[in-house]
């Protein structure tokens, strides 16, 4: 497994799957942390990860409206307006333009942490293109390739999955692209 796990880690460094660390002395490139053998997460724990993951992506969408329509949260002082229009995020040439649905986040990449009473919490959602979005688009396929059958096969347990094609081509990508269990 340690073998399977440093060929996989080697393989993301050569194909470019790492991510920039600012401000650290010791060097900006790390690999994309990865794990051979997934977490698993029963399906009446996901069905409430999952119910509030959607609250959470409908909420930033309607925000994201509101700042570039009406701006009400930013007229009635709920969010400073000189912290959304000084970021250097914010598009002023997206006020008043209507997207595609309503839908100003398409991917979202939501860091989880298990807290010690057992229960989920989020650490922080990735708006912009989340760093594994490469990984679950079914890139990284050399590394999967030196990766031992019976640990490829838990990959792809799951007793719910996306429409074909949706989480890639892969057999890591459909794991870790799926929204259920794992």
């Amino acid at each position: 497994m340690r073998r399977s796990q440093q060929a996989a880690d080697l393989s993301f460094l050569h194909e470019g799957i790492t991510f920039t660390v600012y401000g650290n002395k010791e060097g900006t490139e790390r690999i994309f942390p990865n794990d051979l053998v997934p977490r698993i997460i029963p399906s009446h724990e996901w069905a409430q990860i999952e119910k509030g993951l959607t609250q959470r992506i409908t909420a930033l969408n309607l925000f994201l409206h509101d700042i570039y329509h009406d701006g009400k949260i930013l007229n009635d002082g709920v969010v400073p307006r000189e912290l959304v229009c000084s970021c250097r995020h914010f598009r002023r040439e997206m006020r008043g333009l209507e997207v595609p649905r309503g839908i100003y986040v398409s991917i979202c990449g939501t860091d989880l942490v298990r807290l010690p009473d057992g229960s989920f919490a989020v650490l922080e959602d990735n708006l912009r293109v989340p760093s594994g979005r490469f990984l679950h688009a079914g890139q990284p396929q050399s590394a999967e390739a030196r990766v031992p059958d019976d640990v490829s096969r838990l990959w792809r347990l799951s007793d719910r999955s996306l429409p074909a094609g949706a989480a890639g081509n892969s057999p890591r990508a459909g794991a870790a692209g799926r929204s259920g269990p794992q």
